[in-house]
């Protein structure tokens, strides 16, 4: 399940050809909807991200296990779905804290929150001994 519930990213996709293998730059651009890590309300972030992905084409298809991006083709496949590549590309171009602007978040959450907050951690510790 995504933690994505709405979006508009714009992909430019580059394709190379090289003599053994093709080269695939992605360029996304946009924002996601995802829920604020505080006030658990939906906000926009910023997806902005550059990557690549190299495609050889060998008897065996599937993905290559040395550690690169590199998707293993069958000399005889014609198409490449990017679905999957691009919904991980997505996912990890999203900032680790996901929050509002200070004073935009939802205040009812944020006065619950607060009557748990712990302000004397020096209690608050000897309470745990």
């Amino acid at each position: 399940m995504s933690e994505i519930t709405g979006s508009d990213i714009k992909v430019r996709v580059t394709m190379i050809k090289h003599a053994q293998f093709l080269e695939i730059n992605l360029s996304l651009d946009g924002w996601a909807e995802v829920q604020c890590d505080r006030c658990l309300d939906f906000l926009k972030v910023d997806v902005a991200t550059e990557t690549g992905l190299y495609v050889r084409f060998d008897e065996t298809s599937g993905e290559d296990d040395d550690g690169y991006d590199v998707i293993v083709l069958s000399p005889n496949d014609s198409e490449l779905d990017m679905t999957s590549y691009l919904y991980e590309f997505v996912h990890l171009a999203l900032p680790v804290r996901r929050v509002h602007p200070e004073g935009k978040c939802n205040k009812d959450m944020i006065t619950r929150l607060e009557q748990y907050l712990v302000k004397d951690t020096e209690s608050f510790q000897s309470q745990e001994r």
